[in-house]
Formats: structure tokens, sequence, C-alpha cells
């Protein structure tokens, strides 16, 4: 079952210039299900993942769970929602984390389980209603517009082709309303994406086809993940989106926000799993008469942008192995409950350049260049990458991910955050959380610049020791938010390190008196 953690801090102007105090609330995700299996003592809801009913009664009941135990997102001041991929958000109070529903965007999605469709022409939508199948949410959203707006995900897998349907959401953070809705499809997919990337003008989506026989999860043996696995001898496709809404010259208001884009796609020369992405960018077209590994494109290929994708991974080696030994995508994760690590895939941080290029200007036949490259070899597993928040959809220069202290070829609970240089293809800084230690995901947190206002009413700053006071943001210019469990006391903490100064250690720690679970991601907002 999720469970949110909220941490809040203060500012010494708002404590009589007192040391900092911080305010930390802790709850779960207390849905109806939730409180139904609490009181009843007893699980009623098969899982993703394999878990089944305690009564025994899992023979073709497709209905999951949604555990919300895998991001929240403040998605306006006065809107919070916890998030999983199976499927709609719960709306969260957002300072008491009290329950409050479903959120539905005002009837836009439905609430059903499986997120599915029959994809049907005619008498599509009566079916899938019949059906009881309904709409998820991707946990994972992307801020654009310099955080005025989120991209929000909604997905349905046809049950028929094993397309992805999707909406992207285009939300505005002053309120948390609708402003814009795009539609496409995704061929091919196997199974909905955990994360995905955006540039200026595209979202990007990266999956490697896989399928598999869903006999065992109707007949009540297996949770869908466990029968899923990647497709053999097939490389990974690359998707974009057009994110920017294509609108009609006739038509109402409502239909001029909403729109249906077609997907295109491109295939790596390789098999790669995508687990989390730290940035996209897209880049000028180039001419040139050189180029190592070349693809001729026809009109539709030739619209893909020139990008630039950073993600962390599972390498080629590693999805070929499992699709030649038919594992589930779940593969050895399961071995984690009783503490075994052996054989879990190390995820590498890897960049994936497409470029456009042409023997000479203004020449027709035109080629895609494509390279995939692990940007530091030597890095071993690394994962939670991201790149200051400003410079999402542009082109970065600095990253920063949680490591394994142990082997490079060899996974680990995480010990370390560093910074990695995109440009020098080094590790320029790293804080190592000590022996007994294990830090989790993160948040980077922009330094803000100090206005003039600012300088006359210190009221306004929300907090000497998280705000920046130069007068010019740098791409290193972040701090770095992140929970740490202690193994020697059975506690955690959280602590803040300066993004441009990991290894000088903690500026401010918040202790607490016990532990929380280990989690997965979250956000951050100044009040």
């Amino acid at each position: 079952d999720g469970a949110v953690s909220r941490l809040e801090l203060f500012p010494k102007s708002k404590n009589n210039g007192q040391q900092q105090q911080a305010s930390f609330t802790f709850r779960y995700v207390e849905t109806d299900l939730y409180k139904s299996e609490r009181r009843q003592g007893k699980i009623l809801t098969r899982g993703t993942f394999g878990t089944a009913k305690d009564d025994g009664a899992n023979l073709f009941d497709l209905k999951l769970k949604n555990p919300y135990n895998t991001n929240v997102v403040q998605v306006s001041p006065d809107k919070v929602w916890a998030l999983s991929e199976v499927g709609l958000p719960y709306k969260l109070h957002p300072d008491t984390l009290e329950p409050l529903g479903v959120e539905t965007l005002d009837g836009r999605l439905v609430d059903g389980a499986p997120a599915a469709t029959l994809g049907l022409p005619i008498l599509g939508t009566q079916l899938d209603s019949m059906l009881g199948f309904g709409d998820a949410v991707c946990a994972h959203s992307c801020q654009v517009d310099d955080g005025k707006t989120q991209l929000f995900l909604s997905m349905r897998q046809n049950a028929l082709t094993s397309d992805t349907c999707l909406t992207l959401h285009k939300i505005e953070t002053k309120y948390g309303n609708v402003v814009e809705e795009v539609e496409s499809t995704l061929v091919n997919t196997g199974f909905p994406p955990h994360d995905w990337v955006v540039t200026e003008n595209y979202a990007i989506f990266m999956a490697t086809p896989a399928g598999g026989d869903l006999t065992p999860f109707l007949l009540g043996f297996k949770g869908p993940a466990e029968c899923i696995s990647f497709q053999k001898r097939r490389n990974t496709i690359v998707h974009f989106v057009p994110r920017k809404q294509q609108e009609e010259e006739s038509g109402s208001a409502s239909d001029k926000r909403r729109s249906v884009v077609d997907s295109m796609s491109i295939e790596l020369p390789v098999a790669l799993h995508p687990v989390h992405f730290a940035n996209a960018w897209e880049e000028e077209p180039t001419t040139t008469t050189t180029t190592s590994s070349k693809k001729t494109i026809g009109k539709k290929e030739n619209s893909i942008p020139n990008v630039e994708i950073l993600a962390t991974c599972w390498d080629n080696e590693t999805v070929s192995k499992m699709a030649e030994q038919g594992e589930s995508l779940l593969g050895s994760w399961s071995k984690i409950k009783g503490g075994n690590f052996e054989g879990v895939p190390v995820q590498q941080l890897m960049r994936i350049v497409i470029k456009t290029t042409s023997g000479e200007t203004g020449e027709e036949r035109l080629e895609k260049s494509i390279a995939v490259e692990e940007v530091i070899p030597t890095l071993g597993h690394v994962d939670y990458i991201k790149c200051h928040p400003k410079f999402t959809g542009k082109k970065s220069r600095y990253v920063w991910g949680a490591l394994s202290a142990s082997s490079p070829s060899l996974v680990a609970p995480g010990q370390n955050f560093c910074r990695i240089d995109l440009k020098t293809k080094q590790k320029v800084d790293e804080w190592y959380a000590g022996e007994r230690n294990i830090v989790d995901d993160f948040i980077l947190i922009e330094k803000k610049r100090k206005s003039e206002n600012d300088i006359h009413d210190e009221a306004k700053v929300s907090s000497d020791d998280i705000v920046s006071m130069s007068e010019k943001e740098e791409e290193e210019g972040v701090y770095l938010l992140a929970p740490v469990f202690d193994g020697k006391t059975n506690t955690s903490s959280f602590v803040v390190l300066d993004g441009q100064n990991l290894s000088a250690g903690p500026i401010f720690e918040v202790k607490l008196n016990s532990h929380i679970p280990w989690g997965l991601h979250g956000s951050f907002s100044y009040v």
C-alpha cells in the first residue's frame, strides 16, 4: 500500500530569526479499498505483480488494485495527487494528506480496471464500459513552460493489438486546470511506459517490443506483469508524439483544446529497456558527408527531429538475454524481497543521439545517424537521474543521480549522490552517505534568485538555507533534497545538499524519530 511523506521547511523569517524548523507528516493513501482490507485483515483485490486475493477467487477476476505507491505530485497549491500506473490519481489534502477521492479530471478519465481498450471504431466505448475498462495515469509527469504547466499522461493498452493509446494532459500549476490535450497511439509497445521525457516540441517514449501469454493471469495464477517478456531479436523503438496542439479552423472552444496527432517512431540499433529519463533536447539539422551508422529514411521518418536523449537503461546484453530466456519483465527483482540482489540488472546511464544527415545541402536522399553510448562505462549502477528543473527539454551539461557503492558490475542499494559532467564524461562530485546508510530518490530544487522586492521584504524569502542570493542562475544551481536511512539507528532523516558541492555534505538535516519505508518518487514546491 502506498504512503506519502510530507516535509515542510520554515524560513527563519517566520520563526523570529531562530533556528530553522520543519514539520513532517506520514500517512497511508487511505482509499476505500485500503480501509476495507485493514478492517477485514485480508487482501481483497489482485495486484499487478502477482499478489492474489486471500479468498482464492482469482479466476477471471481482471480488477487490479491501485496501490498509489509510485509518486506524489503537487499539481497546484491546493491539489496533490498520489500516483501509480494501474489506475487514476488519488487526491490528497495538501497539508494533512487526508484522502479526497479519485481524480477524473472533470469526467475526462474513466475509473475502471484494467486500463485497457478494445479500440473498436464501432461501439468501442460502450464495449469498454461493459467490460469495466478504464484509464490509468503514468506516475511520472513533466514540468514545462518554466514550471507554469505540467504534462500528465493517461493511457490504455489495446487488448487486441498491444498498442498504447495515450493522451497528454497539459495542466496549469496555478489552479490545476486542464488547458490542452493531445491524443496519440504508440504502436507495439507491449506495456505502458513507466517514464517518458519531453523536448520543446515532442513527448518521447522508448520501448523494446514485448508480449506474452496472459492465460495465467486470466486463470488467476499470475499477475499481468509476470506474463510479459521482451520479444526475441527485437530492438528498442523510440516514439515521438508532437506535444504542441494542432488546432482546427472550425469547432468549439473545447474541441480546440483537444487534438489527435500521429506519433512517429524510429528503431535503435540495439535493445535497451529505459527505467528513468534524465533529459532530452532537440538539435539543429546537420549536413555532413561522414556518418558512422546510417539508415535511409522515408518522408515520415524525415519528420523525426534531431535529438539527444539521456536515460538509465538495462543494456542490450541484459535485454537480449532476458528475451532469449523468456524471462518476465520482473526478472530477478522478485529476489529483492529476501535481500538478494544477485542477478538484478545494472542500470547504466545511456546517451542516444539521433540526427538527420545528407551528403549535400538540398539532397533529397536523407539518412538518420543513430549513436548509442554508455556515458561513463565505469560508473556502475545509477538511478533517479535528473537535470536542473529549468533545463528540462533543453540542452544540459550536468545531471545528478544516486549510485551504488559496490562494484560497477553489481547492484546494491544506493549509498551515494553524484553529479555527472556530460561534456567531459566524468563524475565530478559525489557524497557518500555512510557505511550502513541507504539513500533514496531525491528532488532537485532550483536555487531562487533574490529579487529587489525580496531584499526589502525578507518575509518573501522561502528559506534562508534553500535560496540562492546570486545574481544569475547557473545550471549547477540546485539543492538536492532526499531521505536517508541509517541502518545503525534504524531511523531516517532528510538531508539537503548543495548541488554544486555535494562532497561538502549536508547543509541542513531533519532527523526523524523512526524510519520511513523505502520509497520511489516525489515533488517539491515553494509555499
